[in-house]
């Protein structure tokens, strides 16, 4: 079974951290069309969901063993340390205020 370690970090898996970071902003800036959309048609906001697995990380040698689990639980724990960059946690919890 792989092993997906927090550090060190190879040049692989920056890069697809860099990439989950890239789908993370996408996503937020979906979300936030979708809302605006519905908003403004006054719908109720679909839930969205995050795709089970992302196959990108797959593709990448150093993950191609590790188990479903191990995956999940790291890009869950990244996402949970990722820095705001864009506010958009400042932001959405200022709303719900």
């Amino acid at each position: 079974m792989g092993q997906i370690s927090a550090t060190p970090l190879s040049a692989a898996q920056l890069h697809i951290l860099t990439l989950l970071e890239h789908v993370k902003e996408q996503q937020i800036q979906l979300a936030a069309a979708v809302n605006n959309l519905a908003a403004r048609l006054g719908t109720e906001a679909p839930v969205s969901e995050m795709p089970n697995d992302i196959r990108a990380v797959r593709k990448n040698q150093s993950s191609t063993n590790a188990a479903d689990s191990e995956i999940d639980s790291y890009a869950i724990r990244w996402f949970n340390l990722a820095p705001d960059r864009g506010n958009g946690r400042k932001e959405r919890s200022r709303v719900k205020e």
